[in-house]
């Protein structure tokens, strides 16, 4: 199994967890797994998938065989309290500031 390698960065958007798979694809359940059992760090984050056409794979006239063969993904941290890294807007809390009880919102 190939071992994965985590550091921060920073962006406009903020800061942003980088994880690094030498080998092979990075899965959803990896990521989780090792931030919670490696990193023992809880909270929660947000994966933005770059999507656009740019992405397509062009003319081919740019790749190179040396590119590396593993993944590299950005996570973004999201407290509660912010705003939402990817609208902007304000969140509703997850928990009353006055008495601390757990807000349930159905959606």
């Amino acid at each position: 199994m190939a071992k994965i390698k985590a550091h921060w960065d920073r962006d406009d958007a903020g800061s942003f967890l980088v994880l690094e798979k030498s080998r092979g694809k990075l899965s959803f359940d990896e990521m989780a797994d090792f931030i919670r059992y490696e990193l023992r760090h809880y909270g929660h984050f947000i994966v933005f998938l770059n999507c656009g056409e740019q992405t397509c794979g062009g003319n081919g006239l740019f790749f190179e065989e040396s590119d590396p063969k593993g993944d590299s993904v950005r996570l973004y941290e999201y407290a509660g309290e912010d705003n939402c890294p990817a609208c902007g807007r304000m969140t509703p809390p997850e928990y009353c500031p006055e008495c601390g009880a757990e807000i349930k919102i159905e959606r």
